[in-house]
Formats: C-alpha cells, sequence, structure tokens
C-alpha cells in the first residue's frame, strides 16, 4: 500500500505541477597569467644555456604546480603574443606593454588575480610598460632575466639619408654610433657600394657608454636604386658584430624632374601644389601662364598639371588636347573657372555632364579598393578630416578601369562621383583631381599635424604615379620596396595587360621565391586586387632573395633583401630595475630567475588571490523534473511485481 500510496502521491504532485525554487554554485579559480619574455636579448649573454633549458623546464613545472589552484595562461611574447608556447627566445623586438592591454582586455570580466612577467626588462617597441602596468590595477611578480653587465660592443644605431640623389652629386649621411666598454680608441668606418670602399671616417670612443654622430660624403656615381653599407670596425672580444653593419638605398637620379603647372589666371592652389611637389627632392616645380606655353616647353616637362584648364569659354583646351594626344603626363585640376564639359573630347575615355557655373562642396571619401599605389590606414584617416573641395555640379561617366582614390560626400550623402581618379592605360596615366581648394587642405593639415606630411605624400604619389616612365611590358611585379626587415611583411604588387591593353586579372598570376643563401624555396599565389594583384608573402628569414612571377606565358623576376632587425641586439643590458618598480606598484614581488619555488607559495598564500563564488538562482516546474517520472513508473513496477509474486493478480 505505502508503495502505491508514493507511486499516486507522485502522479498528484505532477498534475498539480508545483514551482521549486532552485539554487546552484560555480566555483571559479583565479586566472594567473605567465608572461614570458620570447626576445633574443634574453639569451645574448654566458647564460643562454641556463634559459634554453633549466629555466624553460622550471617555468614548466611552476606552472603544473600552480594549475591546481589557478587557471593559468602561459604567453610567450616578443613583437607579438604567442598563446600556449614556452619562450624560443628568437623575437626580434619586445613589446612589454602589450602583456597588460592584452591582460585587461582578454579577461576584463573573468577573475584575474596576477600577471608572472619572466623577462630582462628590455623594451624597443610599444609604450612605457610602467605606464600599463598601472592601467590594470592586478599584482605583477616579476622574474629577472638576462644580464645586467655591460658587454664590449660596437653598435651602429642608425644611418640618416637621403631617399634621392643625382648623377655625380655628393650626398651626406649621417651615422650614429654608440661604443659600449671602449674608451679611449679610433674606431674606422667605411661606407661600401658594389663592395668598394667610397669613404673612410674615424671616430673617438672617449667612454664607457660614448655617443658619436659622424657626416660622411658619398658620390652617386651611377643611375638608378642604388645600395650602400656602412660598416663599423669589428674589435676583438665585442659582444656580437651583428650590429656593426647597416645598409641602405638611395634613389639616383639623372636629373630632378620637371613638373610644369599651366594656368590661365592667378590661384592660391598653385603655391599649395608648387610647395608640396617640392617637398620632395626629385621634383621640381614650375608656374606658367597660357600665352607662354609652347609645345617643346610641354614636351621638355616629365608632367603637366593643367590648372582650371579648359577654360569656361574653352580657353587652353588645345594645349590639353595636344598633351593628351601626345601622352605628356598630365594632371588636371578642375574647378569653378573650368569647362569640365570639353574634358570629354579628349582621349582618355571618360564622359562630364556639368552644369556651368553650378558648384558643390564636396570632401574626400577614401575608396579601399584603390590599388595604384600604397595608403598608410592612418592617411585615409587624415583624408577624410581634410575641408571640402569646391567641385564642378556634374555627373561623371569613366572607363571600367578607372581607379577612384576619393569619391566626393556632399553634406551628409556620399556619392559615387569621384573626386579623385586615374585614368590609365599601357602607354600612360593621366589623373583628374576634381575639385579646388588644395591649399584649405594644406592649412588644415599643418594646423592638425604641425606638419604637411599627409599633403606632401598625396602630391608626391600622385606626381611619381603619372610622372614615371610606364614599364612597356605586359605583365609588371613588383615588390613594395627593394629592403625589407625581418619583421616586416614581404608584399608584392603585379599588373597584366591583354591584347588590347586593358589592365585585367582574369588569369592566374604565381610567384616563387627564392633564398640565395639558403636555397630555399618558396611558392606562392597572387590574389586579385580591383583588376590588378597583390601578394603578402609575410615575413622571411633575413637575406638575398630572388623571385620569378608567372602570368600566362608572361614571365618577370628581380631581387630584394631581407635585413636582420636590429633593436635587441643594441640593448642587451637587462634592466631590473624596471621590473623591480613595476612589481611594487602593482602589488606584487620581484624574484631572481632562481626564485621560482619561493614566486609559487607566495602566489598560493595570497589571501587577495581567492576563487570567486557564483550563487545561480532559478525557478523550475516539478512537471520538468525527469527523474521523478521514472521513480513513478519504477513504484508501479515495483507494486506490481510484488503483487504478481504473492499471486493477487
Amino acid at each position: 500500500m505505502l508503495i502505491r500510496f508514493l507511486a499516486l502521491y507522485g502522479i498528484y504532485l505532477l498534475l498539480i505541477n508545483p514551482l521549486l525554487n532552485l539554487t546552484s554554485k560555480t566555483i571559479e579559480k583565479p586566472v594567473v597569467v605567465v608572461a614570458l619574455d620570447n626576445s633574443k636579448s634574453v639569451v645574448l649573454n654566458k647564460d643562454s644555456a641556463f634559459y634554453y633549458n633549466t629555466f624553460n623546464s622550471s617555468v614548466q613545472n611552476l606552472i603544473n604546480n600552480l594549475s591546481k589552484y589557478f587557471q593559468v595562461q602561459l604567453w610567450a611574447f616578443g613583437s607579438n603574443i604567442i598563446s600556449n608556447q614556452m619562450p624560443a627566445y628568437n623575437q626580434s623586438q619586445t613589446n612589454m606593454a602589450q602583456v597588460f592591454y592584452e591582460a585587461k582586455n582578454t579577461f576584463a570580466n573573468l577573475n584575474l588575480g596576477a600577471i608572472v612577467m619572466a623577462s630582462d626588462g628590455i623594451y624597443n617597441q610599444g609604450e612605457n610598460p610602467q605606464y600599463a602596468a598601472q592601467q590594470i590595477n592586478i599584482p605583477v611578480y616579476s622574474i629577472a632575466l638576462g644580464d645586467t653587465t655591460v658587454y664590449k660592443d660596437l653598435q651602429l644605431l642608425r644611418v640618416k639619408h637621403n631617399d634621392v640623389a643625382f648623377e655625380g652629386s655628393t650626398f651626406n649621411i649621417l651615422a650614429a654610433v654608440k661604443s659600449l666598454d671602449i674608451n679611449k680608441q679610433n674606431i674606422l668606418i667605411r661606407v661600401e657600394h658594389n663592395n668598394n670602399t667610397l669613404h673612410t671616417a674615424t671616430i673617438n670612443a672617449k667612454g664607457n657608454a660614448d655617443y658619436n654622430e659622424i657626416i660622411i660624403p658619398v658620390k652617386a656615381q651611377n643611375e638608378g636604386l642604388q645600395t650602400y653599407t656602412v660598416h663599423v670596425e669589428r674589435l676583438p672580444g665585442e659582444a656580437t658584430y651583428v650590429n656593426n653593419s647597416l645598409v641602405f638605398q638611395v634613389n639616383v637620379l639623372k636629373s630632378k624632374q620637371k613638373v610644369l603647372l599651366v594656368t590661365q589666371a592667378p590661384h592660391p592652389d598653385l603655391g599649395a601644389y608648387k610647395q608640396a611637389i617640392e617637398s620632395n627632392a626629385a621634383y621640381q616645380a614650375e608656374i606658367t601662364y597660357l600665352d607662354a606655353v609652347s609645345e617643346s616647353k610641354l614636351k621638355n616637362a616629365d608632367m603637366v598639371v593643367f590648372y582650371q584648364l579648359p577654360g569656361l569659354r574653352n580657353e587652353g583646351f588645345g594645349w590639353v588636347q595636344y598633351a593628351t594626344q601626345q601622352n605628356i603626363p598630365a594632371l588636371l585640376v578642375l574647378g569653378a573657372s573650368t569647362n569640365s564639359n570639353a574634358l570629354t573630347q579628349l582621349p582618355i575615355n571618360i564622359k562630364i555632364s556639368a552644369n556651368i557655373n553650378t558648384v558643390n562642396q564636396a570632401v574626400a571619401v577614401p575608396n579601399n579598393a584603390f590599388s595604384l599605389f600604397m595608403v598608410e590606414p592612418t592617411a585615409w584617416d587624415g583624408f577624410a578630416k581634410l575641408p571640402p573641395l569646391t567641385t564642378p555640379y556634374a555627373n561623371y561617366q569613366l572607363p571600367a578601369d578607372a581607379q577612384v582614390l576619393f569619391n566626393q560626400q556632399i553634406g551628409a550623402v556620399k556619392t559615387n562621383n569621384p573626386l579623385v581618379f586615374f585614368v590609365k592605360n599601357q602607354t600612360q596615366t593621366t589623373g583628374i583631381i576634381a575639385g579646388e581648394g588644395f591649399w584649405r587642405w594644406r592649412l588644415n593639415d599643418f594646423l592638425t599635424n604641425g606638419n604637411q606630411e599627409l599633403t606632401n605624400g598625396f602630391a608626391a604619389k600622385i606626381v611619381q604615379l603619372i610622372a614615371s616612365k610606364n614599364d612597356n611590358a605586359k605583365f609588371r611585379v613588383k615588390p613594395v620596396s627593394s629592403i625589407f626587415y625581418e619583421t616586416d611583411a614581404v608584399a608584392f604588387e603585379a599588373e597584366l595587360y591583354n591584347e588590347a591593353n586593358e589592365l585585367s586579372n582574369a588569369s592566374e598570376a604565381i610567384l616563387t621565391i627564392k633564398n640565395k643563401q639558403s636555397g630555399k624555396i618558396f611558392n606562392f599565389n597572387f590574389s586579385k586586387n580591383g583588376n590588378a594583384y597583390q601578394l603578402n608573402a609575410g615575413v622571411l628569414p633575413q637575406g638575398d632573395y630572388e623571385f620569378t612571377a608567372k602570368a600566362k606565358t608572361h614571365t618577370k623576376s628581380g631581387s630584394f633583401k631581407v635585413l636582420p632587425q636590429l633593436a635587441e641586439y643594441n640593448n642587451t643590458t637587462a634592466n631590473h630595475r624596471l621590473l623591480n618598480v613595476i612589481s611594487a606598484e602593482t602589488g606584487g614581488k620581484f624574484y631572481n630567475a632562481t626564485e621560482l619555488n619561493q614566486l609559487e607559495t607566495d602566489l598560493i598564500n595570497n589571501s587577495n588571490i581567492k576563487p570567486v563564488i557564483y550563487e545561480n538562482k532559478s525557478v523550475k516546474e516539478l512537471l520538468h523534473v525527469k527523474w521523478l517520472l521514472f521513480v513513478i513508473v519504477a513504484l508501479l513496477a515495483v507494486e506490481w511485481f510484488i503483487r504478481k509474486y504473492n499471486g493477487f493478480i
């Protein structure tokens, strides 16, 4: 009877379906981040074997023991952070501050108890880690690595030089040399080009940590991109010879390229364009008026800027037409005084339908798909904040392969009308700036940034694109630089022209890179960007490389260098004081690399680093308690079995 009663009572409870108040508890262990310095400077001393073997093993034991009490996150940091990996001490730069910001962002809503940072205290990237550590309000337990001993070393810190020189001229370079533990000794410096010594100079090291700068004249002898190497004499017993030389490149030109600005009337834009163009030493600009223009003057220019031409009465149209027909590199600047409709008659395949004497105020809207030259993300942001240009009220029809750098924003409306664009064929590139008011851009650039680098760079890139002599090859490939550092991503740009001289990337393009020293080969496929190609080959080891690109039946070859990043070699003296200060200011402690057992004890016994208990309350209907149904069925089954056994059924 009791069993039947219990079963029926359970059924009764299910029928009335009461609500249950439930409480559950979750215990969350505190998080401890163990961040280990993965940079080269840690092992550039006599204790390198200790760090590769003993220290890494000791840290692994520490992590295993701490995992019983904490959620341990292992990071190896240098120029970036690698999770769940012991350090290989191969990073070429050190950003200590990123550890604190990454911890703050990753564990913002979690129980972050402490950060254990093992480092030599040397940073050469990012902001001051002392400031960054103060932002997170978490104790930092630091472990001192590296060596505080100052070793004998000569360091060629940097070489300042012109980017451009002219054939036969002499340009100066400035070499900065730091000497450690070298006293009263003359040091020889030499400049080499193609394994030939061009110049030698001497500096005198006067003390334990002496700094010298010396100006060295160098003669530019050959046209083209020239590679030079500066060597500082190697002394016996130096800590390393890696930082005793630096490579730099200078573009040697026959002469300055001439840019002719043609106009029918004075305008403040003309002076602004002239200043911006001449901020690059490779160019000289001249302003001339229509009555002084001649065929020879146009032909002798490397590029012509037609400012608000043709005029409203078609002034200057003949010269604009002549320049475009003769494939003279040209930039057309439109404005309120331009007969924009006349441009439809030019052989550049654009159609503009404008209302004469009607203008708009247009703000530049960057087009991220633009691919004719590289624009830094910060520059995109800067252009978007510049004041508007005065543009003709017009509709534009561009050829399919036109490249738009900026579109127009009228008030709050972003339009598809171009503000700055380029029409490119295999022979020539023509640029159009559909607005006047560049002088306002220059003024705003200076007021905002304290310099005019943004607008100078804008002018330089446009002139370089338009005035450069086009390669007549159907397939063109070039790395974005001829010199990379081992921390840089090696990137390429490529273009393929079809038989109609139209830019097309319908075919696949591949690239093979070979390290000349090791013979190792890297194979890549270009990705398509607009009608062109681009490729990011990532970071490559230092060395000399040659590349071969193929598309259809076309082949293009070239070479580039990957140089060592010397930041870690130029400062190998550990800064334990910085670690000590960070620990003291954040409420942590400072330890030597052999005191990991004490660190473990202090962390475990720290009453401020404790688990968080979360209590979760919920309301649940009894009908959803599944086990009660099974109990009722079981009770009924037992009751049936007993009755059957006793012969009542």
